[in-house]
């Protein structure tokens, strides 16, 4: 059986509409050489009217944002199961990448609390 790759959350920061499609901009799990991450974009077919850019944003997240609970719930049984079996330099790797979750999981909820009314 293949195994299925893990899937990264996306924080949708901005959409703008061209012609028949839209334009989705969103930061993910890539980074520059600074560290910072990369604001990426994909062209959707979704349907909405412009004054609901905020809505469907936040619609948008919100089902991102439990993709990324998810994979840090799924991320924690792993370092303990490194933990358990004494592989340390996995559960160093492995609570690195649970840190820069934790940071990105901060961006989502400072997103949030702008963008909520």
């Amino acid at each position: 059986m293949k195994r299925k790759g893990p899937v990264h959350a996306k924080l949708y920061v901005d959409v703008i509409i061209k012609h028949d499609n839209i334009e989705c901009f969103y930061k993910q799990n890539k980074f520059d050489n600074n560290g910072n991450r990369v604001l990426e974009k994909e062209v959707k077919n979704d349907d909405f009217e412009f004054n609901q850019k905020n809505e469907y944003l936040i619609k948008k997240n919100m089902n991102e944002f439990q993709i990324l609970n998810n994979y840090l719930k799924i991320q924690k049984m792993v370092l303990e199961k490194h933990e358990k079996a004494r592989n340390y330099d996995a559960y160093n790797i492995v609570k690195n990448s649970i840190n820069l979750i934790c940071e990105f999981k901060n961006e989502f909820d400072n997103w949030f609390k702008e963008n909520r009314k």
